[in-house]
């Protein structure tokens, strides 16, 4: 989340930059400094703003906004596409006042947390130490499945059906630093729909079916 402006001048991380660039990729960027490094050096590179910046920007009042619409459309200035809170999208009235620039906005469809936690941004911060460390712990601090509050936000088909026929049709799933049982669930669960979801879950019950599954996860995901 932290990037020194003398670490942008890394030959490997440079590199990287060279390959997006080349193979058409794009850069989820949560520092600003970072973000105008590679637009002045990459500017092929489509930069979107990391679900970071929303998520925590709102602890602050919204960096000196009237609101969380016109905070979006402030970084538009700056990226070519942004990932919304998963609170906006099921706001009908933000998602009303950004219609205009749906096409530019990203919604997470399965978030792992609480609306408006009060500790995301320490949540982020624990993800990158688990990079450094396997048993550190990351994610939300109420990740207790007895939560109501977990998974409240997670979309429903015919919520994204919704969204869809707003405009709003970039979507993401959230899953970087969970176990690949859980990712595969959530993979398999939009790829098949939800009157399968029972079968899913009995599947996933089965080690030899789930391991069938979590292959056709990897091939259809294109990392086999």
């Amino acid at each position: 989340m932290n990037v020194s402006k003398d670490a942008l001048s890394d030959p490997y991380c440079n590199m990287l930059l060279d390959l997006i660039e080349e193979y058409d990729g794009e850069a989820i960027v949560f520092n600003d400094d970072l973000a105008e490094y590679i637009r002045q050096t990459h500017s092929g590179i489509p930069l979107v703003a990391s679900n970071i910046k929303p998520a925590t920007d709102f602890l602050n009042a919204w960096a000196g906004c009237a609101n969380e619409s016109e905070y979006y459309r402030r970084l538009l200035e700056s990226y070519d596409r942004i990932v919304i809170r998963s609170e906006a999208a099921l706001d009908g009235k933000i998602r009303k006042s950004l219609r205009d620039i749906a096409d530019r906005c990203e919604i997470i469809v399965n978030p792992r947390c609480i609306p408006d936690c009060p500790h995301c941004l320490d949540h982020y911060k624990n993800i990158e130490r688990k990079m450094e460390d396997k048993e550190h712990k990351a994610g939300c601090y109420y990740s207790d499945e007895d939560d109501p509050r977990i998974y409240s936000m997670s979309l429903r088909e015919e919520q994204l059906r919704e969204l869809a026929a707003e405009g709003f049709t970039q979507f993401k799933i959230e899953g970087r630093n969970i176990s690949p049982d859980l990712f595969t669930r959530y993979c398999m669960s939009f790829i098949l729909g939800k009157e399968k979801s029972e079968e899913i879950q009995s599947a996933m019950d089965n080690r030899e079916i789930f391991e069938l599954l979590l292959l056709m996860t990897q091939k259809a995901a294109g990392t086999l």
